[in-house]
């Protein structure tokens, strides 16, 4: 159970749908004189679309990794990014 919007997403013109419905996630600020190239919005809306696998292949390095002998600082910066991402 996650607390937000199951993935996988995909992206379509500035907008996140859900792959299994189509389903609206997010829209990105397409209005013109806003300060953002349509081509950085279409690049937030990639980054964004990719949030769900993000956050999966964190939490499956941290998985991996927790046996390793990893620099300290490379899971913690881990750590944090998945915290982020589930506002956890």
């Amino acid at each position: 159970m996650t607390d937000h919007t199951s993935g996988p997403w995909t992206y379509e013109s500035g907008m996140v749908y859900t792959v299994h419905g189509h389903i609206p996630v997010a829209r990105m600020d397409r209005e013109a004189g806003n300060g953002t190239s349509p081509a950085e919005r279409d690049s937030n809306a990639r980054l964004c679309a990719a949030a769900p696998d993000l956050k999966t292949a964190v939490t499956w390095l941290l998985e991996d990794v927790a046996n390793a002998s990893l620099r300290e600082d490379t899971v913690a910066y881990a750590t944090a990014a998945l915290q982020k991402a589930t506002n956890s």
